[in-house]
């Protein structure tokens, strides 16, 4: 794999972003990253997008099979007891 880094000016978010593109020479497959934070070097943005893809999935399965998504509580206190679980 080679990466590249770039800052570069989006014109949808209307500001400067750091941009990695990473080249993956075995397969013929490259991936485009996107940092609103200049100041990151590309291997953190590329370690924090690994990292999210296992974030997700925790939030996923905790919501799957514990139930965080069927509470049918009224009270504030409960609500805020069970949200915050």
């Amino acid at each position: 794999m080679v990466a590249y880094e770039l800052k570069v000016y989006c014109v949808t978010l209307k500001r400067i972003v750091k941009v990695v593109y990473m080249d993956f020479t075995d397969t013929n497959r490259y991936a485009i990253l996107l940092c609103t934070d200049t100041e990151l070097c590309g291997a953190k943005v590329i370690e924090y997008y690994q990292l999210r893809f296992q974030i997700e999935f925790l939030i996923r399965d905790a919501k799957q099979y514990t139930g965080l998504e069927e509470c049918q509580a009224r009270s504030e206190v409960k609500l805020y007891n069970h949200f915050n679980m």
